[in-house]
């Protein structure tokens, strides 16, 4: 059960909601700073104002399904990045439902505290805005990676298993396994979130772009945001 080292994945779940509630239609030039900040703030921080939720026809239950729907997306990227969850044997809802449910919350407290100023929009042609965006990347997973080789408890855990044949043990012991390691991470992200702070800023620009008579922001665009708010150990 050691940590995954594949590079970070897209969250295909979560940015295609996002695409879905993000494209507005006869948006005025002054809104495109307004319209970036509402899916940022939508989808990270679970905030929305009444001029977003009419801007995009929306509700504010629609906001936080979506919203919590990334949640779910990240807490099992959490899982799989961390070696709790694995390519197919275990998933994250085969794990202990209380686990499930800390990594959750977690997930929640972390993106909450995702910081970014939307700058300035500028118009590229008729049909795109390149907004400016500067984002300040979370650095709580660094710190759990630092935490993570010195944690006596995680040692303690891989004294107790360095003989296990994970091929060849009982399914249900195999999950057991799977479930006190998973314990033992929140506890090490428990204990370094209240150290948690920010690195270096970092810029992009968000295109939003009208495609079929509605404005919408690029995917490929919030992937990188996605990508920088938060920095998980390479």
């Amino acid at each position: 059960m050691k940590k995954c080292t594949k590079t970070r994945l897209l969250l295909f779940l979560t940015i295609m909601m996002l695409f879905l509630f993000s494209g507005c239609k006869n948006v005025e030039s002054q809104l495109m700073i307004d319209m970036v900040k509402g899916d940022l703030n939508a989808l990270y921080l679970n905030e929305c104002d009444d001029a977003y939720l009419k801007l995009c026809d929306m509700t504010k239950e629609d906001i936080n399904e979506l919203y919590e729907d990334g949640i779910k997306s990240e807490a099992e990227y959490f899982c799989y990045y961390w070696g709790i969850i694995d390519d197919g044997e275990v998933t994250y809802t085969d794990l202990d439902e209380n686990l499930q449910k800390e990594i959750y919350e977690i997930c929640d407290t972390i993106s909450k505290k995702t910081k970014f100023k939307v700058k300035s929009a500028v118009q590229q042609d008729r049909e795109s805005y390149s907004v400016k965006v500067i984002v300040s990347p979370m650095d709580v997973m660094e710190k759990a990676n630092i935490l993570y080789d010195s944690y006596e408890p995680l040692n303690e855990f891989w004294a107790k298993t360095e003989n296990v044949d994970y091929m060849t043990i009982p399914s249900e012991e195999y999950l057991a396994l799977r479930n006190e390691y998973g314990f033992i991470m929140v506890e090490i992200i428990k204990e370094v979130l209240p150290e948690l702070g920010y690195m270096d800023e970092k810029s992009l620009n968000i295109q939003v772009e009208l495609i079929d008579d509605y404005w919408t922001t690029n995917e490929d665009d919030l992937a990188t945001f996605y990508e920088y708010h938060l920095s998980y150990p390479q």
